[in-house]
């Protein structure tokens, strides 16, 4: 029986290989890791590894260091079910989940970038500041450039506007005391002080003129 081809359509995207894999994976298309070797003796327990990632990355998109904590998770806990296909030495285990990892980013089903997009998107429509997603994209571990990269493509000063204009209603704050309070509120949210202070100073409708363009 030939060898299952798992490879993506070339031509695609990311987010349309990202599609096609989760579409792939509710056909039940994805069944097997496409090995080099045949005669390894640990192609069983690599394929059901990469099964198993195959069947997180079609939940959602995952960095590869949150892949990869999920992925030895799922090994511990098999190990202590004394599951015998795991009954492996720790550092050969380790080499066939970053072998699965190395494949799943190959084949492009695992993208850090792509990972970091999504993680971006989500934290701006929670309405976090850019700070605080700079926080919460350092413990993913992905690339300080490629996060840079998408952080610079949001307008922070029209989306902490919205969030004060959500909250406190289109008046600006006059009394320093309120001035404060909103303050603390797009500080905690995590965006920077420059743009809170720009957003205090102009209403929203003259803030979107001048970003008219961004």
């Amino acid at each position: 029986m030939s060898e299952q081809d798992n490879s993506a359509p070339p031509g695609l995207t990311s987010e349309e290989r990202f599609l096609w894999l989760k579409t792939q994976l509710q056909n039940g298309n994805l069944s097997q890791l496409p090995l080099k070797d045949p005669s390894d003796p640990t192609r069983k327990l690599r394929s059901r590894l990469y099964r198993y990632a195959i069947w997180l990355l079609g939940r959602s998109e995952l960095s590869r260091a949150d892949l990869q904590a999920k992925i030895e998770g799922f090994v511990a806990r098999k190990q202590e079910a004394k599951v015998k296909s795991f009954d492996l030495p720790g550092s050969e285990l380790k080499e066939i989940v970053l072998s699965v990892l190395d494949q799943l980013a190959e084949q492009n089903y695992q993208s850090d970038t792509r990972a970091s997009k999504t993680l971006v998107r989500s934290q701006v429509f929670k309405g976090r500041g850019k700070r605080r997603i700079q926080q919460e994209l350092k413990l993913k571990q992905l690339d300080p450039a490629t996060v840079a990269e998408q952080l610079d493509e949001v307008n922070w000063i029209i989306n902490a506007a919205e969030l004060r204009l959500n909250k406190f209603g289109l008046p600006l704050p006059k009394e320093p005391k309120e001035k404060a309070r909103q303050t603390r509120f797009l500080a905690y949210r995590g965006f920077d002080f420059d743009v809170i202070r720009k957003v205090l100073e102009r209403d929203i409708e003259e803030l979107r003129e001048w970003h008219a363009d961004d």
